[in-house]
């Protein structure tokens, strides 16, 4: 054999369907060995129109699969966002002893077990090389934390803490399937569809961002009509209130969901790894027949590993991501209440709406991407660093800075009522604070911030399946979401113990610094934020 050539290996990674390919374990083939037995005879005895066909066949984006990967994101995230509003208030309605501490506690719990169950889940997805198994597993538990969170009022009022610790814990399991289903969704795409996919899949989640607030403003007529169903469980019944309706729901959903999963559900995948090999024989097969050339180099050598440092940056900017979002998550109610003198029935409509419209700018940002293809025409690595500082002019306009005029009402917290405003026998801080300006506070909430995450979310995935590269990236993805985990656990943690010792300024200063210590790392990995070699952006 001269010594310039490299034998071709068979491989035998085999090749799945998509959904609507429902014998797609029938399409098993091998790619036969090349031999060198002449100058170049080796190309007679090798079937190059099949390959070609097969290669075109294989090359295809699996496009209902995505939508159910998009529907799945959807449900997920309207079980999630129907109770973010509304879970402050029933806590004061469940234990006037609660405080903002045991709610950034709740956020906390969540966050760490979608990063335990987010690491093990990308483990055995990647080991068993399916998706179901723990898609099932994560949607019952789920449905286990719904339900949970929705019977809570059954239970002694010294287990009260512990049971809705449980639910958030179970309902932390059963979200880490979002990386399950990102995976998924990207196993499914081509490079040339991978940003278009990666928009539906993320454009579900904000569809449910819209969806959860606006059932939770339906939900709110059950309180404001004062009815009087009742949900019985044997002996017990539970009142379907504001608070109690939403989980119930999304234990429906759940169960929905485990439906689609045992009939609906098939776990197929485009093999990116048979496409990279087909394109090299295809490409000698042509470079010989059309050149004529006495001697070929065929490239065996496997898929390069991904830049770990640019990999690296990723997962600090998804940490960023989570950390600031949930931050404000934890505190959105507390200090609406508090800045804005609102009721509790006041901040779960008011929040609702925010949310709802918050989600609206959101979708349509999504639907740029997936519609129109936007997102081609941007480098993807400048649109996280442009969202960072967008970021860094929310947080600087919406400071409660001491040249303002107005400081917010002082209330008496001993009166035994639920407090509206700030109550300066519990909060030391209350004194000297300015209250911000509430139409341009929700005006940057809604549109700055609607736009920025979604556009955040749909450029960072997309950069980080190119970084990662051809391969199943089951392990990669959850631990993307692990690290958004961790920033779900210390945002909230921080963000109660700062609000709670020090104000809303301190966690405004926080985040400020977050994010700019974030943009000088993505500024000092610029370079190194590409594709890999063979990943292509077009």
């Amino acid at each position: 054999m001269p010594p310039n050539f490299k034998s071709v290996p068979s491989p035998t990674t085999t090749f799945y369907g998509s959904l609507d390919q429902p014998n797609c374990r029938s399409c098993r083939s091998t790619l036969p060995p090349v031999t060198f037995a002449g100058p170049m005879p080796f190309f007679a005895n090798l079937p190059i129109a099949p390959l070609v066909k097969e290669r075109t066949k294989v090359q295809c984006t699996a496009w209902p699969s995505v939508y159910l990967c998009a529907l799945f994101t959807f449900m997920a995230s309207v079980q999630f966002t129907l109770l973010t509003a509304s879970m402050w208030p029933y806590l004061m309605t469940l234990d006037t002893s609660l405080s903002e501490g045991f709610l950034g506690l709740l956020i906390a719990l969540f966050s760490l077990s979608l990063i335990v169950a987010s690491a093990l889940f990308g483990v055995w997805s990647n080991r068993i090389r399916r998706f179901k198994p723990p898609l099932i597993f994560c949607n019952f538990s789920l449905f286990c934390g719904n339900f949970l969170y929705f019977s809570v009022s059954l239970f002694p009022s010294h287990w009260i803490r512990f049971v809705l610790i449980a639910s958030r814990i179970a309902a932390g399991i059963g979200l880490a399937q979002i990386g399950l289903l990102k995976s998924y969704g990207i196993s499914l795409t081509v490079p040339s569809d991978r940003q278009r996919a990666t928009a539906f899949i993320t454009g579900g989640s904000a569809m449910g961002t819209i969806f959860g607030p606006l059932l939770q403003l339906l939900f709110t007529s059950i309180e404001s009509n004062r009815w009087s169903l009742r949900f019985v469980i044997y002996n017990f019944s539970v009142r379907l209130s504001l608070f109690t309706a939403p989980p119930l729901f999304a234990s429906f959903v759940s169960v929905l969901l485990l439906l689609i999963l045992l009939f609906c559900f098939s776990d197929s995948f485009v093999d990116l790894m048979r496409v990279a090999d087909l394109d090299r024989v295809v490409t000698v097969y042509y470079q010989y027949s059309r050149k004529r050339l006495s001697r070929v180099s065929y490239d065996a050598s496997p898929l390069p590993i991904c830049d770990q440092w640019a990999a690296s940056a990723c997962y600090a900017m998804r940490f960023t991501q989570c950390f600031v979002l949930t931050s404000m998550e934890a505190i959105s109610a507390p200090f609406a209440m508090l800045m804005f003198n609102w009721s509790y029935v006041e901040v779960v409509f008011n929040e609702s709406v925010v949310n709802a419209l918050f989600g609206g700018i959101a979708l349509a940002t999504y639907a740029s991407y997936f519609v129109f293809d936007f997102g081609k025409r941007i480098s993807g690595r400048f649109v996280c660093l442009c969202v960072l500082f967008a970021l860094l002019f929310f947080y600087c306009f919406t400071f409660s800075w001491s040249f303002l005029s107005t400081n917010v009402s002082i209330t008496d917290g001993n009166s035994g009522e639920i407090a509206v405003g700030c109550d300066s026998n519990r909060l030391g801080w209350c004194r000297g604070l300015k209250r911000i300006n509430i139409w341009l506070y929700y005006a940057l909430v809604i549109g700055l911030q609607g736009f920025a995450f979604p556009t955040l979310n749909v450029k960072l995935n997309t950069l980080f399946s190119q970084i990662v590269g051809p391969r199943l990236q089951s392990k990669q993805q959850c631990f993307i979401e692990m690290f958004g985990g961790i920033g779900r656990i210390l945002g909230p943690l921080l963000t109660g113990f700062i609000y709670l010792r020090f104000g809303p300024r301190f966690v405004w200063l926080m985040l400020f610094c977050e994010i700019s210590l974030m943009g000088f790392l993505w500024l000092l990995s610029f370079s190194r934020l590409v594709p890999i070699a063979n990943e292509s952006d077009e």
